[in-house]
């Protein structure tokens, strides 16, 4: 942990965010939570400790976002394809873009109050900005 704690930290120095948004654990998962949990651990309080706004957006908003909260990641990719015109192969850079478009909209709606013309986009907006603030 320390080792990727002096990473992030160098990593930190050199890009400090303006704002930065990450998922949150997915608790359905299975796998190594307990390996996870404490590096995303770690990761949150460096991002925290910037003193930069910060979003942290559970996976299930992620989906709801694309159109229908049971979206797989192959649905997510799609997504992005459509929307982004970027066809990537990896379902990892999708959520990314989806996690950022989520992101952007939220600081977009707590500074000006502007909302996606889409319902479901704007119902994840309007939850992540009151669970977020």
């Amino acid at each position: 942990l320390q080792y990727i704690a002096d990473a992030f930290e160098e990593l930190l120095e050199d890009h400090t965010p303006n704002a930065w948004a990450i998922e949150g654990y997915s608790y359905g998962s299975v796998g190594r939570k307990a390996q996870l949990a404490e590096v995303g651990g770690v990761i949150k309080l460096l991002l925290a400790n910037t003193g930069t706004e910060g979003i942290i957006i559970a996976p299930t908003r992620v989906k709801k976002y694309t159109g229908d909260g049971r979206a797989s990641k192959e649905d997510i990719r799609q997504y992005i394809m459509q929307e982004e015109g970027i066809d990537t192969h990896s379902y990892d850079i999708a959520d990314a873009m989806v996690i950022g478009r989520i992101a952007q909209a939220v600081l977009s709606y707590r500074a000006t109050g502007a909302l996606p013309n889409n319902r479901k986009q704007a119902e994840v907006i309007v939850a992540e900005a009151e669970k977020n603030s």
